[in-house]
């Protein structure tokens, strides 16, 4: 009795031609045939659309089957297996890790996908990731704004469980109560005082706090407390109230005014390799005339060598101004390029970072650096170019 052929035995059949060069065929035939072969030597089932194209390929070749008369088969295809039913569902479910982390999983088909990862986030980055267990998109809540996502997917049709409801009630629940739940820093009778801190933040501000609106506004920032509820009528204001942490003013004199009036420290200046970095020193030292602030503060943290020109005047130079003192007793530092490497030392703590660099540094430390302070501020008439996804405050 003969074996009953199915279109799966065909399609392995002509595969096994084209493999053994007893046939040739044409070259963008060769993929499709290759992908049907392993979906069904692994045992996956088919879409009908997938067999419409297998009977197209044997349609085509049917020619090359000398040994067999495949037509019959062909005008009436007979399957070994059921065609896999594409599933269309579109659901959104939570669920919880091992940790306890709560997820959202985001359930759609493939022809989906375009809008999903065009539509369905405020950044356009999407941070979901593939679960071959649930067969959807997960993400942690914590990394998306749920509710716009949600709204996304109430537009698409989605189905959503009642429990992703509850948290979007919950999440909205606490933007209505942001004022009472996130910190920030308001000014008072000309004191600045924390908003919803908790006992760590305050033990950490009442030590640090000087009684000084800029200093204080400054630390506040750097602490998470951002400014609220006052005009913005002062370049230290403007850095308090953003989250932002990349900023230029535009004169030197007002970047000096603000170093001032913060009054902390130690602030490192890095200098770019033009205008000449000896000059500058010269003029900021010469110029020099803070309230907060003495030359004996300032340290010289680069030497020219002694065959450059104007390098061994300018050496002797910083030693007759003291600009050579220990590092300890210093709050001003001035490099050149890039920063000294024991200014990465856990025991030196930068506060304020600036530069009057108006291109972002080829020096790979510097860079990353400038990037990653929070608090980097840069002077120059001409305002820096800033690097991809960054954004710098005119101040």
């Amino acid at each position: 009795m003969q074996t009953p052929l199915y279109i799966e035995d065909l399609i392995e059949k002509l595969y096994a031609k084209v493999v053994n060069c007893e046939i040739r065929v044409q070259h963008q035939d060769i993929g499709p045939l290759s992908s049907f072969h392993a979906a069904i030597n692994d045992s996956k089932l088919l879409t009908r659309k997938q067999g419409l194209f297998i009977l197209q390929l044997l349609k085509k070749y049917k020619g090359t089957f000398t040994d067999i008369s495949i037509e019959p088969l062909l005008v009436s295809p007979v399957w070994k297996n059921e065609f896999r039913v594409i599933d269309t569902t579109k659901h959104l479910f939570l669920d919880e890790d091992s940790d306890g982390h709560t997820h959202l999983n985001i359930k759609f088909p493939y022809s989906f996908k375009d809008i999903f990862a065009k539509e369905f986030f405020t950044d356009s980055k999407d941070p979901s990731r593939w679960d071959p267990k649930t067969l959807a998109r997960r993400v942690k809540i914590s990394k998306i704004n749920l509710v716009y996502l949600v709204e996304q997917a109430q537009r698409h049709g989605f189905t959503i469980d009642d429990a992703v409801m509850d948290a979007v009630a919950y999440v909205e629940e606490l933007w209505t109560r942001e004022h009472d739940l996130l910190p920030y820093s308001v000014i008072e009778d000309g004191e600045v005082l924390l908003v919803n801190g908790n006992e760590y933040a305050d033990a950490h501000w009442n030590s640090h706090r000087r009684g000084e609106p800029a200093h204080d506004l400054f630390l506040a920032k750097q602490m998470g407390f951002l400014l609220k509820g006052t005009v913005i009528d002062t370049a230290y204001k403007q850095i308090a109230s953003t989250s932002e942490t990349e900023f230029w003013i535009k004169k030197t004199e007002d970047f000096y005014g603000l170093v001032d009036k913060l009054n902390v420290w130690p602030v490192v200046i890095i200098l770019d390799r033009t205008p000449e970095p000896k000059d500058w020193v010269r003029k900021f030292v010469n110029e020099f005339n803070f309230t907060n602030f003495k030359k004996e503060d300032i340290r010289v943290c680069f030497r020219p060598t002694n065959t450059e020109k104007d390098g061994p005047e300018f050496n002797e130079w910083i030693k007759e101004h003291g600009l050579n003192k220990p590092v300890a007793s210093g709050k001003i530092f001035i490099c050149q390029v890039k920063p000294q490497k024991w200014m990465f030392d856990k025991t030196f703590k930068i506060e304020l970072l600036a530069s009057n660099s108006i291109y972002p540094s080829t020096n790979n430390i510097t860079a990353a650096l400038m990037t990653s302070h929070p608090s980097m501020i840069y002077f120059d008439e001409i305002k820096p170019s800033a690097k991809r996804n960054t954004k710098i405050v005119s101040l």
